[in-house]
């Protein structure tokens, strides 16, 4: 009588109905938790709120890759646009411009005028409601300056609001590129006393250590701008002391 042992093969039993009945069952069991668990996710994306998904993002906002620059600007946009009318605060309200200057100008430099217009438009009517809730924040006028130059391409409204932005606070490294950037498309309506503020603010930042982080920022702006270079140059040009700082915090744009 034959024997079952290791040099025997066993019969396969042939995959029937049954199991296959049961590996669907599996798979779509499978699939049930794959779709709780994404439907999960975006339930918990949805609970971020959208400020801090801004600062947490600002980097990929901003960065080379325009395809993941464009998702994170849309997803924040998204963010703000599901908030309750009631809950958004004037730093919602002021976060939520800056991505739609971010996209105004991409699309300005695309040439895309009608686009960069559109979201221009979008920011200045969010700095505006910021504004009520913090009539004298600096950066949300210098955002509004932002917009209205690029919404009207004329600068008087928006000369009016960066000088605002000086009167409400003189000094602010953090903001001083910024701010002088914006400047720089106004030079046409410059005053004395305008200039008077924009080298105060200047001196403020450049009285900070070179390696400080707001100053680094800073550095790393200027010597990517030809346009920095020449309003630092304008700027220091009656003042000595203020243009051995310039030089020490950007030796390489050579002044």
């Amino acid at each position: 009588m034959p024997t079952d042992t290791l040099d025997t093969p066993r019969p396969r039993r042939a995959f029937g109905m049954r199991d296959r009945a049961a590996a669907l069952v599996l798979g779509l069991a499978a699939l049930a938790l794959i779709a709780v668990g994404v439907q999960g996710l975006r339930r918990d994306l949805d609970r971020i709120p959208p400020t801090q998904y801004v600062q947490a993002a600002a980097d990929r906002m901003q960065g080379e890759d325009e395809a993941l620059r464009t998702e994170t600007r849309v997803r924040t946009i998204a963010l703000y646009e599901a908030m309750a009318p009631a809950a958004r605060r004037g730093e919602d309200l002021r976060r939520w411009a800056g991505v739609h200057l971010m996209i105004a100008d991409d699309a300005a430099a695309a040439e895309e005028a009608d686009r960069a217009r559109a979201h221009a438009g979008t920011a200045a009517a969010l700095a505006r409601r910021s504004l009520r809730h913090d009539p004298v924040h600096p950066k949300t006028w210098a955002h509004l300056s932002h917009a209205l130059w690029l919404e009207q391409a004329e600068p008087a409204a928006a000369f009016g609001a960066l000088r605002q932005s000086y009167a409400f606070t003189a000094v602010e490294p953090e903001l001083t590129g910024y701010r002088l950037e914006r400047a720089l498309d106004l030079s046409s309506v410059w005053t004395v006393p305008f200039m008077a503020m924009m080298r105060q603010d200047l001196r403020g930042l450049l009285a900070l250590h070179p390696g400080d982080d707001v100053a680094r920022a800073f550095q790393t702006r200027a010597a990517a701008s030809d346009r920095l270079a020449w309003l630092g140059e304008v700027l220091t040009r009656r003042d000595p002391a203020l243009r051995d700082r310039w030089r020490l915090h950007a030796p390489e744009i050579g002044l």
